[in-house]
């Protein structure tokens, strides 16, 4: 969807959500006041500008570059993420694996990171469970997501990086720790936005 569709769709949601923005309609004893926004209307419209942002965004990445921070809190977690997935990009970082879309695109961003190498970031990715919170900061927002799987698969399986049908996030790593025997893969789904800054 194009840049100036997702802005008109935001703006069809957002009139359908506060109304019209017409004068308010006169009644005794003085003018109706506009109900506020209702809960969730930020959240759609940091959505919408946020899906509007992220293919400009993307279109200026270069390998190894920061593009974001992850978060986690259960872990204590706040690690750097680039762009790209080579050894030389995971010594910046956890890796965004550069086929997946970013936050706020629909789809699997899909990040890859080292259990015992370069800082070891995901080592303690088992520890995760099914309602724990991943926070992916990115310029243009905030992406809050519920851990609904972990799961161990086999190395060449790349069925873990399909869409899902909504926006999610998926982290691999190596499992067991300085193995390359299976992929330990948490998928977490998006549960809210907030606008960046």
């Amino acid at each position: 969807m194009s840049k100036g569709a997702l802005l008109a769709a935001a703006l069809v949601a957002a009139t359908i959500l506060w109304g019209c923005g017409c004068e308010p309609v006169q009644v005794a004893g003085g003018p109706t006041p506009m109900p506020p926004p209702p809960a969730g209307a930020a959240e759609m419209l940091a959505l919408a500008e946020a899906a509007a942002a992220a293919p400009a965004f993307r279109d200026q990445l270069e390998p190894s570059r920061r593009l974001g921070r992850l978060e986690i809190p259960r872990l204590g977690m706040n690690e750097w993420v680039v762009e790209g997935t080579t050894p030389a990009d995971l010594r910046c970082g956890t890796g965004h694996l550069e086929e997946t879309p970013l936050p706020g695109m629909g789809g699997n961003f899909t990040i890859a990171g080292d259990r015992v190498l370069y800082s070891a970031p995901l080592l303690r990715a088992d520890l995760l469970q099914p309602g724990d919170e991943v926070i992916m900061h990115m310029p243009y927002g905030v992406f809050h997501y519920r851990v609904e799987s972990v799961t161990r698969n086999a190395p060449d399986d790349i069925s873990v990086t399909y869409p899902r049908g909504y926006d999610s996030i998926t982290l691999s790593t190596c499992d067991p720790p300085w193995s390359t025997e299976r992929r330990l893969t948490v998928s977490a789904r998006l549960v809210r936005v907030e606008a960046a800054g």
